[in-house]
């Protein structure tokens, strides 16, 4: 009996052993269930802070960002509002008739607020293009382009046009066009055309004109790049200018088609009287291309005309084509070269070369963020 008590009592002790190891070895099994899924809670815990600092940490710098171009687009605002007073008091001078001696003081003011809005958004800090000193070139053709030269640097068109007229009379042109921009997506030019002697006109300036030029539309699903261009031109040239004052307005669409740039201009000039007897408004058209060749080079190719304008002193309507070749020699300078053939008017037929020239960034005060 003894010894079937000690073999029971043994099997019952074995059993409660491996019972214990059993269950021994269970708890291992869930601490290490528990310990792993902990480890991946820690993991998804610490990923998760981390996406959420970095989320905070871009939101602050978006934050900023837009701080500081609102900011900056408030600085605009009042050399915008400083400009547009300039343009209209010298639009006021150009339409009461009055020549540039007769009202000085109007020019002056409205000179001296132009300077100042130039000055104030030159010093206004600007965040330029990776390459600001490509130029824009708005010559050789009569219509110009939707773009802007990048705010405080300087561009300067200049050349040389030849023209013959129908009763085998020539004259020739340096027009020159100094670029200025003012802010981003504006552009301030100032035309001085230096005509060659024609009798009884002597050689000297002609008519100078001043515009802006507000780029109001980019990348747009229908009217791609869209600009507007105000421009006054006054009566400084004597007997090598109209002999009037003008106030134009310019609209212009810039766009792509495959590989081809296409610029489409109308535009509408109101004169002063000159004593003449014709129309005191005018309007034209252009539509132009830049065809790329090869590599640098390109082939531009235009048709532009100015209607016919009524009174007995009218022009009768001119329409013309404008074509030749550019290249671009590196980013900062363009040269081109071609000719212009008229098809119905009085437009002369003309040989033209010139050059176009971003000559950098003008030294002025600029405050830059950091």
């Amino acid at each position: 009996m003894d010894s079937v008590s000690d073999s029971a009592a043994q099997n019952a002790a074995e059993a409660s052993a491996a019972h214990s190891r059993l269950n021994t070895l269970v708890a291992i099994a869930s601490a290490g269930v528990f310990l792993a899924s902990a480890a991946r809670s820690d993991s998804i815990a610490t990923n998760e802070s981390k996406k959420k600092a970095d989320v905070r940490v871009q939101a602050e710098g978006d934050q900023k960002a837009y701080d500081l171009l609102n900011y900056r687009d408030d600085q605009f605002d009042l050399p915008d509002a400083m400009a547009a007073i300039a343009i209209s008091l010298l639009a006021m001078t150009a339409l009461t008739y009055k020549r540039w001696k007769q009202s000085t003081q109007t020019a002056s003011v409205a000179c001296a607020l132009f300077a100042c809005a130039v000055a104030m958004a030159a010093c206004v800090p600007v965040d330029v293009a990776s390459h600001p000193r490509e130029v824009q070139p708005e010559r050789p053709t009569v219509a110009t382009h939707a773009g802007t030269v990048a705010p405080a640097y300087v561009e300067v068109e200049t050349g040389l046009e030849v023209d013959r007229y129908s009763d085998k009379s020539q004259s020739g042109l340096i027009p020159t066009v100094i670029k200025f921009g003012v802010a981003p997506r504006v552009q301030f030019s100032l035309s001085v055309p230096v005509y060659g002697a024609t009798p009884p006109a002597s050689a000297g300036i002609g008519d100078i004109a001043a515009a802006f030029k507000f780029t109001v539309l980019k990348d747009h699903p229908i009217l791609s790049d869209f600009a507007i261009q105000p421009q006054l031109k006054f009566s400084t040239g004597g007997e090598r200018g109209s002999r009037t004052n003008d106030v134009s307005l310019l609209l212009i669409d810039s766009r792509s088609i495959g590989a081809v740039d296409v610029d489409l201009n109308v535009g509408i000039t109101r004169r002063s009287s000159n004593g003449r007897q014709e129309a005191s408004t005018s309007t034209m058209f252009a539509a132009s291309s830049s065809i790329p060749v090869r590599g640098k080079l390109s082939f531009a190719l235009e048709c532009f005309g100015y209607p016919g304008t009524g009174g007995a002193d009218g022009s009768a309507p001119t329409v013309a084509m404008l074509f030749g070749p550019t290249y671009l020699i590196k980013p900062e300078l363009n040269l081109d070269l071609g000719w212009i053939a008229p098809i119905s008017g009085g437009q002369p037929r003309a040989i033209y070369v010139g050059v176009v020239a971003n000559l950098g960034r003008l030294p002025l005060p600029v405050r830059r963020a950091h």
